[in-house]
């Protein structure tokens, strides 16, 4: 599938989730790193979205950021008026070993399946559990 995902998160956790992932999976030439940095203010980390979105926007595209309400949700979302994709938020490394066997170009269907895996991906676990004395 010929799309590409831009992960745009606080700091470098962008690259480094992306590390993580690709030593599970392999290489993920889909996947395209987006940090906010100390140095960025919010006009000059929405140009540096919006220079990558210029880049791939002949294809098709979707923004993972890692919390809903931070910058690099802000900056994704204020160039929707500009181009046509969705944001899904919760970024975790479930939804990037997901997105490495995708079969699908429906962007959409890419977005919810990434929400689908956010969501299911917190569990708690104690000894209970793991020893029979619990449900």
């Amino acid at each position: 599938m010929d799309y590409k995902v831009l992960i745009v998160t606080h700091g470098r956790f962008c690259e480094e989730i992306i590390k993580s992932a690709e030593m599970i999976t392999g290489k993920n030439d889909k996947l395209i790193p987006i940090p906010l940095l100390a140095e960025d203010d919010p006009l000059s980390f929405s140009s540096k979205i919006r220079a990558e979105i210029e880049k791939i926007k002949d294809k098709p595209f979707i923004v993972i950021c890692d919390i809903l309400g931070g910058t690099p949700f802000n900056s994704s979302s204020s160039l929707l008026k500009e181009h046509k994709y969705n944001i899904v938020t919760g970024l975790c490394l479930g939804m990037l070993l997901e997105l490495a066997f995708l079969d699908t170009d429906d962007m959409m269907e890419v977005a919810e399946k990434m929400k689908e895996v956010s969501q299911n991906s917190g569990h708690i676990f104690n000894n209970n559990s793991f020893f029979g004395e619990g449900s």
